[in-house]
């Protein structure tokens, strides 16, 4: 079975360094810090298995370009994160 590719789009470097050491060897992450340009971000979806925008940190920009991908919406911090991370790894 391939590793899940995931984009998490908004969290700050600690954050994802955070969930970087608690998934790294389950899921192939990417992480995409909100100033990075829609072009980018578009790639970096595309390329991706599943989309997590942490929504209280991105700008409704970002959501608009990204409405053709099947997003996860993480309206919560780091520990929301990982309930949907936990829920991913076991689908």
């Amino acid at each position: 079975m391939d590793t899940l590719k995931i984009t998490i789009i908004g969290l700050l470097p600690q954050q994802a360094n955070t969930i970087r050491g608690l998934y790294g060897g389950s899921l192939d992450l990417r992480f995409v810090e909100v100033d990075t340009s829609t072009q980018k971000i578009r790639c970096s979806a595309e390329s991706s298995d599943q989309v997590v925008l942490m929504t209280k940190f991105i700008p409704h920009e970002i959501q608009t370009a990204l409405r053709q991908h099947d997003l996860v919406y993480c309206n919560g911090g780091v520990s929301s994160l990982k309930l949907k991370l936990d829920a991913m790894l076991h689908l």
